[in-house]
């Protein structure tokens, strides 16, 4: 059995990255959901405001189209990420723990 060298923070960098990954994830899951939802009423700007009164969170401009297009840049840093070797980490982005 062969025994390969690794260092902590590289594991712990490929840990971290996986945590992001799944959150990524999951919020690609909410956004799409999201679009739906909105998408489902005759007025995305009604769903939005009742969204708004029940988490007491204050939007006061919603547009559906520009909305869509910043998911979609979500997505593509999303799936771009986990592409990345480790040939292509710039040695300034790893940082060990002592």
């Amino acid at each position: 059995m062969t025994s390969k060298f690794r260092l902590f923070c590289y594991i712990d960098l490929k840990r971290q990255l996986g945590q992001i990954d799944a959150a990524a994830e999951c919020l690609e899951l909410a956004i799409r959901e999201f679009i739906g939802l909105s998408e489902s009423f005759s007025d995305p700007s009604n769903f939005i405001q009742a969204l708004s009164q029940k988490h007491g969170i204050r939007v006061d401009v919603f547009d559906l189209d520009r909305f869509v297009q910043h998911a979609a840049a979500v997505s593509i840093i999303r799936i771009r990420a986990p592409s990345f070797d480790k040939s292509e980490i710039p040695c300034s982005m790893i940082v060990c723990r002592p």
